[in-house]
């Protein structure tokens, strides 16, 4: 009779466990399986109105078998057997927009998951360290082993209008595909790089987030190097030198002297004096002070003829910094 007793309790006992056991495995399915979700997005960091692909994938769950639902801000876009991808279109900066998948296997589970996405944006100024004269109103280039500095301006929008402050985010700054983890980090917005001797194009990229990553954005620009020049200019004895007008390939030398100056553009900036070398030549022949920007040419017999005037500008610590400039000189007869 005990005997009998004991089993019957027994029974009951494992009668009563079977479903708490069979509950915990199922629980415990269902968050293996929304853990083994992976969202792929492109663009990574999207902009303002700008179209998403989603793409999602398991390493854990048949995908191609399920019921997936798409949902975005709440309303329902797709509810199709094995639709693992979806388009859609970002709204104007600082508006949130979610993206709702729900996943329905063939087997019962359930898994809902969500996804924010709040497009930021961020722009990348650069300015070459080089010379340009005064008053030049175009943009000092940059040109071989020269300095660049390059800024980002960020523009990130909250939900409710408040523009962050561009020192509060984190930038993680890329040249050529390598991380540059020393100008990177909080409030790292401004990035400093030499030119290579080789004069090879720069990629800088930089990948913008906020310190809880709900808000990012990158850019990338690529910079060619540009080669230096230089301009000449007559300079008159009554007005200076007449820096509106730089000289083309020929000059017609109506008096019987005339000085030329010459002014070089996009040498590395900071230059010593003595580091510009000015290499004058008239038919070929060296003339005038190396360390000198202007050479006067006469025309002592007062002949019709022509001259070829030459200049090369070196930078004497960087030799592949120079520039070249030939003018044909044309002379009246006096």
């Amino acid at each position: 009779m005990r005997n009998a007793l004991f089993i019957v309790f027994f029974f009951i006992l494992i009668v009563g466990f079977v479903p708490q056991l069979a509950i915990a495995q199922s629980d415990f399915n269902v968050n293996r399986i929304g853990q083994s979700l992976s969202f792929k997005t492109v663009p990574k960091s999207p902009k303002a109105f700008e179209e998403v692909s989603i793409t999602m994938a398991s390493s854990a769950f048949d995908l191609n078998g399920a019921t997936i639902t798409w949902s975005v801000d709440g309303e329902r876009v797709s509810a199709e057997r094995g639709k693992k991808t979806l388009s859609f279109t970002t709204g104007a900066l600082g508006t949130e927009s979610r993206v709702s998948v729900e996943v329905a296997s063939l087997t019962g589970e359930i898994i809902r998951r969500d996804l924010f996405f709040t497009p930021s944006d961020v722009a990348l100024l650069w300015e070459a360290d080089t010379y340009t004269p005064p008053f030049y109103n175009g943009k000092a280039l940059f040109s071989n082993q020269s300095g660049l500095t390059i800024v980002a301006v960020p523009e990130f929008i909250m939900r409710d209008g408040r523009r962050l402050d561009a020192n509060t985010l984190i930038y993680t700054w890329k040249e050529d595909g390598k991380i540059r983890g020393s100008l990177s980090g909080y409030g790292q917005r401004t990035f400093r790089v030499t030119g290579s001797v080789l004069g090879r194009k720069i990629k800088i990229s930089v990948f913008v987030t906020t310190q809880d990553g709900r808000m990012q954005a990158e850019e990338v620009i690529t910079i060619t190097p540009s080669e230096p020049v230089v301009a000449i200019y007559e300079n008159s004895p009554l007005y200076g030198v007449l820096y509106n007008k730089a000289l083309g390939d020929a000059f017609s030398m109506g008096n019987k002297e005339t000085s030329f100056t010459a002014v070089p553009y996009f040498f590395s900036r900071g230059l010593q004096a003595q580091e510009l070398e000015f290499n004058w030549s008239v038919n070929g022949t060296p003339a005038g002070n190396k360390q000198s920007d202007s050479i006067t040419l006469r025309n002592d017999e007062g002949n019709a003829g022509q001259s070829r005037l030459g200049l090369e500008v070196l930078n004497t610590g960087n030799s592949f910094q120079r520039a070249l400039k030939n003018i044909s000189i044309l002379f009246n007869s006096q």
